[in-house]
């Protein structure tokens, strides 16, 4: 994957563009630790909502 970079002279009236490979690094990834992170919030979730469900259908 490329980017395209952009130069301008001080005078404003030359524009210069350049393909650069893109820095792997900015994009984001998940680690063990994220993922089981992004779980047990997404867990806690689902387990608050069909409480909300549950409670008023029983009482």
């Amino acid at each position: 994957m490329t980017k395209i970079a952009y130069s301008e002279s001080e005078s404003g009236n030359v524009v210069r563009t350049a393909v650069v490979p893109a820095n792997r690094s900015e994009q984001a990834r998940f680690g063990t630790l994220d993922s089981t992170i992004i779980v047990v919030i997404l867990l806690c979730f689902l387990a608050c909502i069909a409480g909300l469900i549950y409670y008023p259908l029983t009482h």
